[in-house]
């Protein structure tokens, strides 16, 4: 078999021709499909030498690697070109998607600016979408690999060499994505960012209608309206599978209607194409939380979407269920009648007790509990340190909910 030589740049890497050309795409189908598929990283590792020289060999190896965890953000890994640090701060697809559909309700006809595509996560939903789409990456590799993607998998060739803090194109539509990164941890000080929030404030202020994404965790209350400044604002918090995946800020016209302080949930479904998200859109009110004795003794216990948690919402919520929480800075709901919302997970309560591990497994005991699934809220341990401390001797298996109460930790025997 013959040996693929590269040539070399002046950074000794190969080039995108190597990594895409024929032989690459080859060599890698023919890995993942053949029997040795299971022999891991080191056969993958000797597969390539004998194909291609080292520098080449162990750049393919690395696309192989992270194409096997880019599932869940590219609907075509198998054809695009990653590096890790892009691959981490790529939007999860169905956020992607779901973020496109709103955009293209907006502007449907208007070319739309990704003024940090990274490898190519939103400016792909958009083009799937139908959108016009012009891509800026100030980082020239990320860019060539941009540019390889959207061509390779959105057949559109419209990245720009460029950073949104000198932008060289105009336009009147924004989608911009900080990096949170720069060179070094993730960091959670907006100005360390780039573009830093303020010149991400600047451009969605000048922009008709702008989406800035920021930290899922990002803390609603830094939204002021001295840092936000004149025009209509909309923070919205994005989940998906279970968890918070974004926080994103709409500006101009794409935040129509938005008044002063109003914030969003979308929880996106598992089958986000076909069902619609569940939603709220409001100004956060506050509920009052239950006594120890009465949150001792509730009948139904709710759990959060975690984007509701942080939007600040779940007082809105707990006011149209008619519940409240199990205590202050808990995120539990509690109520004596059951408990429906689709921002909501509920069960039926069938037992409860003060956290002690001896009061716990007669609890367990009386109702024939053995194993269980923990499920906790200010408690220090880990749920899986906590099911194993906290089993029973019973045969059938259980859900335990543990919240830090005023007075101490309470156990929730849940039902189905």
């Amino acid at each position: 078999m013959r040996r693929i030589v590269t040539k070399m740049g002046s950074d000794r890497q190969p080039r995108i021709a190597d990594l895409s050309s024929p032989a690459a795409r080859a060599a890698l189908d023919e890995w993942a499909r053949g029997p040795h598929f299971r022999s891991g990283r080191l056969g993958l590792a000797e597969f390539l030498r004998k194909r291609f020289d080292p520098p080449l060999a162990r750049a393919l190896a690395e696309q192989f690697e992270l194409r096997q965890l880019a599932g869940p953000k590219f609907a075509f890994p198998e054809r695009m070109l990653l590096h890790r640090k892009g691959l981490e701060q790529a939007t999860r697809l169905e956020v992607a998607r779901w973020r496109a559909r709103r955009v293209k309700d907006f502007a449907p006809k208007s070319p739309i600016i990704d003024a940090t595509c990274g490898l190519g996560a939103d400016s792909l939903a958009l083009i799937e979408a139908g959108l016009t789409v012009l891509c800026l990456e100030a980082d020239e590799e990320t860019s060539r690999f941009a540019a390889h993607n959207l061509l390779e998998v959105g057949g559109r060739n419209c990245v720009v060499l460029g950073s949104a803090q000198a932008a060289p194109v105009r336009g009147e539509y924004w989608l911009i994505d900080p990096d949170r990164r720069d060179e070094g941890p993730r960091s959670h000080q907006p100005e360390r960012w780039s573009p830093p929030l303020s010149v991400a404030l600047g451009i969605a202020r000048g922009a008709r209608g702008a989406c800035i994404k920021l930290a899922p965790g990002f803390d609603g209350k830094q939204l002021t309206s001295e840092a936000l400044g004149p025009g209509a604002w909309l923070a919205t918090w994005v989940s998906a599978g279970g968890e918070l995946r974004e926080c994103c800020l709409w500006g101009g016209e794409w935040a129509t209607h938005a008044a002063a302080g109003e914030r969003e949930v979308v929880s996106l479904a598992a089958d986000a194409a076909r069902r619609a998200p569940a939603t709220l859109r409001a100004v956060p009110e506050t509920v009052e939380a239950l006594d120890p004795a009465e949150a001792a003794q509730i009948r139904y216990l709710a759990e959060p979407d975690p984007a509701l948690i942080r939007s600040g919402l779940l007082g809105n919520v707990a006011r149209i269920v008619g519940a409240r929480p199990l205590a202050a800075q808990i995120a539990y709901l509690g109520a004596q009648e059951p408990i429906e919302h689709p921002l909501l997970r509920a069960w039926p309560v069938r037992d409860s007790c003060a956290l002690d591990p001896k009061r716990v497994r007669r609890m367990l005991a009386e109702h024939d509990v053995g194993t269980i699934e923990v499920r906790k809220r200010g408690h220090p341990d880990a749920a899986e340190v906590l099911a194993k401390r906290l089993a029973g001797p019973g045969k059938q298996h259980g859900m335990l909910a543990i919240a830090r109460l005023a007075r101490g930790h309470q156990a929730y025997l849940l039902g189905r």
